[in-house]
């Protein structure tokens, strides 16, 4: 059995793929979009290895020496690579004609839980049309001979067909171009951008509103111990039996690599089967467990690098339950919770971080706020923040619940939940 139904929509972080003829537009709407940092464009790292070499009449050019494309290549999937360990969107800009360019890329994405999206800039642009953008850069370090622009725009052209295939229909989107008195026009600006802010919104974060009589449940992380997962759930239930509707709140680092994770993944799946003949909900969030579970699964990391991991791998399916179920649970996580309550705003992710005017990364709330006094290497000091970070809740007027920590607090505005911990659970 898979906890999340299969006809349901999954909330995940998006790679968008930007393609079109060199010149179309695809670095424009980036910048109007404002990815601020999500772009990982082709281009640039090339200009990495690019000396700016004239030609004769002094136009500015680029020489790449030879072989170096597939360095170029390998430090383009180390980039993408880390961007999608860390998490959020990220936009690739680069020609992405054909189905080979850009699969291989994809499924690397697929095995760090994202979905893929298409932002197809060239559209219905005829040559004509491509040539004249083109022509505008004349003079310039990113001009593009025509013969070259013919090409790649045919390229493109004939490999829309499998691409779109490749992606589904619901995740493209293509540029609509017109000719005016004022040079090319791009007529559904406004529904490209909706279609990028649509795909994002509330992708990896939620937000519940609870009603009179409502409860909400948050069960504590679990480490994968199945006996105080089972002792939280059979207490938490006999307590909200009267509630008119209940939601189940399961804190990351639930599926940890311990002895008992096999019964964990049963007593989920069987509570969550229970969970809707009672009309509730349940929602699970990611902890940094289940991150490094899904990156085993799928061999976006080294198995041979996770023994205990594969070995929790190897127990889950032993119950019957397919990867592919168990994968389709782990790319469904929610990494954050907002919870508005008639008490007051509750703020739920597993590593424990202040609710910010900006949108968090996975990897921020699976790991949680700290000190950060070492980034580079991820080394944290979660004791010492424990105050700020109360103090973070109390300027926002919530309660931050989280797991993950291993710590014991007394703060007014932080809760620390773990089933190792009696009772195991808030109930709101």
């Amino acid at each position: 059995m898979c906890l999340a139904s299969r006809k349901a929509k999954i909330a995940m972080r998006t790679f968008f793929i930007v393609r079109g003829a060199p010149g179309i537009g695809k670095s424009t709407f980036l910048s109007l979009y404002q990815a601020r940092g999500q772009v990982v464009s082709l281009d640039g790292i090339r200009d990495v290895f690019a000396m700016p070499v004239p030609d004769w009449d002094g136009v500015p050019g680029r020489s790449i020496r030879g072989g170096t494309e597939g360095t170029i290549s390998r430090v383009l999937e180390s980039a993408l690579r880390s961007r999608f360990e860390q998490g959020g969107d990220v936009f690739f800009d680069a020609t992405n004609p054909e189905l080979q360019q850009f699969k291989h890329l994809a499924d690397l994405s697929h095995a760090y839980g994202y979905q893929v999206a298409v932002i197809d800039m060239q559209g219905n642009a005829t040559d004509d049309m491509i040539l004249t953008q083109n022509e505008k850069r004349a003079g310039t370090v990113s001009y593009v001979p025509e013969e070259d622009v013919l090409r790649i725009s045919a390229r493109v052209r004939e490999g829309t067909r499998e691409c779109q295939r490749y992606v589904g229909g619901g995740m493209w989107v293509s540029a609509q171009w017109e000719e005016r008195d004022c040079g090319l026009h791009l007529v559904n600006l406004e529904a490209m951008r909706e279609f990028v802010r649509s795909t994002i919104d509330g992708h990896y974060t939620r937000t519940t509103t609870m009603k009179a009589g409502e409860r909400v449940v948050v069960i504590g992380s679990a480490y994968g111990d199945a006996h105080t997962l089972s002792k939280a759930l059979m207490e938490a239930w006999d307590e909200t039996k009267d509630a008119s509707a209940v939601t189940w709140v399961f804190l990351g680092d639930t599926l940890a690599s311990s002895p008992h994770v096999a019964q964990a993944w049963k007593i989920l799946t069987y509570f969550e089967t229970q969970a809707k003949q009672r009309g509730h909900a349940a929602i699970f969030l990611e902890g940094i467990d289940e991150t490094i579970l899904r990156e085993t699964l799928t061999r976006a990391v080294n198995p041979r690098d996770f023994p205990d991991v594969q070995q929790a791998i190897g127990a889950i399916t032993r119950t019957g339950a397919q990867k592919r179920d168990l994968l389709h649970h782990l790319n469904s996580l929610t990494c954050a919770l907002t919870i508005h309550a008639p008490h007051g705003t509750y703020y739920v992710t597993t590593g424990g971080t202040a609710n910010q005017d900006r949108t968090l990364t996975p990897l921020e709330c699976v790991n949680g706020a700290s000190d950060r006094t070492s980034t580079y290497r991820r080394k944290t000091n979660y004791e010492d923040y424990m105050q700020p970070l109360n103090d973070a809740a109390a300027r926002a007027d919530i309660t931050i619940i989280h797991g993950h920590r291993n710590t014991h607090h007394d703060m007014p505005h932080v809760v620390a939940v773990e089933t190792a911990t009696a009772p195991g659970y808030v109930i709101l």
